[in-house]
């Protein structure tokens, strides 16, 4: 299984069912999900060529991310007017920005609306999407680590689908997720603009100037992290955190910038783990290198193609080894719902 594609799918259909709710429009939301498998691979060659002239010739590649632009925009206005006319809100994430106002008590219009859904999703699929796709990756070469979350999902969950609630009762799932962003940081580089005139280690910088940093190379910097380079939940388990190390860790940003769906990509990205981890393991093919870092509109493992297993082969094929008979390993298709 291409990993970084299904999770890729996977975040957009749980971002585009948190944002609109409504069973009427399920048709709308799911055109929507069709749309942004599109743009999202897209919007990375808008930023890295930004030339207009290239963007604007009659390929096949910018007349797929041109309809899909138009698509995109057309089925939310859709979803709009539909809520809209509906009147009463559903609690879902289209309804709380639709009733949202200002101190003067202005809301949101219809084009402002769809501008702010689209900024959502823009930045809640990839991250997440990758902040997955990282997580079974190092879980797939990590054997221990991988049986211990198995343990804390079967005990806690017993078979059943996560709860919120059930977030904070998987502490070492959370562990293992934060030390994958310390890692890899879905967003491996950042800017800011300086404010005032100020000195940075003998350069001097002045208003408007751009800096660039990297949350990848801060989180493995040795003076800060020690032994930075082998995964290790431990390093957040509760009072091994000091506060350089808070400080350091910006996977999201930090301050007015600081991305604003930190808390529900995390969550999504628990439950999304448990659910997976609770049902099957995906396991590395033997023989195939590792994934690399791919610097795209985020950070992404490629190639990373795992295999999907019942949980519980890996012991079985043990056993049956230790016993002198043959394992098989037997594929199983993994829903994502």
């Amino acid at each position: 299984m291409d990993v970084c594609r299904e999770m890729r799918r996977l975040a957009c259909r749980a971002l585009t069912r948190t944002l609109f709710s409504d069973p009427a429009q399920a048709r709308l939301t799911v055109e929507v999900e069709e749309a942004y498998t599109v743009l999202m691979p897209g919007m990375w060659w808008q930023m890295v060529i930004p030339v207009g002239l290239v963007h604007k010739a009659p390929l096949p590649a910018n007349r797929r991310f041109a309809r899909a632009r138009v698509t995109a925009r057309s089925l939310i206005g859709r979803m709009v007017a539909a809520y809209r006319a509906r009147g009463a809100g559903l609690g879902d994430g289209l309804s709380l920005i639709m009733s949202a106002e200002d101190e003067r008590g202005r809301g949101f219009t219809d084009d402002e609306v769809c501008d702010q859904i689209a900024t959502l999703m823009i930045g809640g699929i990839p991250a997440t999407a990758d902040l997955l796709a990282w997580f079974f990756c190092v879980l797939s070469q990590d054997g221990t680590v991988e049986k211990e979350l198995h343990g804390e999902a079967d005990a806690v969950l017993g078979g059943r689908v996560p709860a919120h609630v059930d977030v904070s009762r998987l502490p070492r799932l959370g562990q293992a997720l934060t030390e994958t962003l310390r890692l890899y940081p879905s967003v491996s580089v950042l800017s800011c603009q300086v404010t005032r005139h100020v000195h940075l280690e003998g350069a001097a910088l002045s208003p408007g100037d751009e800096v660039m940093f990297s949350p990848y190379c801060l989180h493995r910097d040795a003076e800060v992290f020690p032994d930075p380079e082998p995964l290790s939940p431990d390093r957040w388990l509760p009072g091994q955190v000091c506060q350089e190390q808070r400080e350091a860790f910006i996977p999201f940003g930090s301050g007015t910038r600081k991305c604003i769906g930190d808390s529900y990509g995390m969550t999504e990205a628990t439950l999304a783990a448990a659910v997976v981890m609770s049902r099957v393991r995906l396991a590395k093919v033997p023989g195939t290198p590792d994934p690399a870092p791919l610097l795209r509109m985020t950070l992404s493992p490629v190639p990373l193609k795992l295999t999907v297993e019942p949980r519980g082969i890996r012991d079985q094929g043990h056993q049956e080894a230790a016993d002198g008979t043959t394992a098989l390993r037997c594929p199983v298709h993994l829903a994502a719902d």
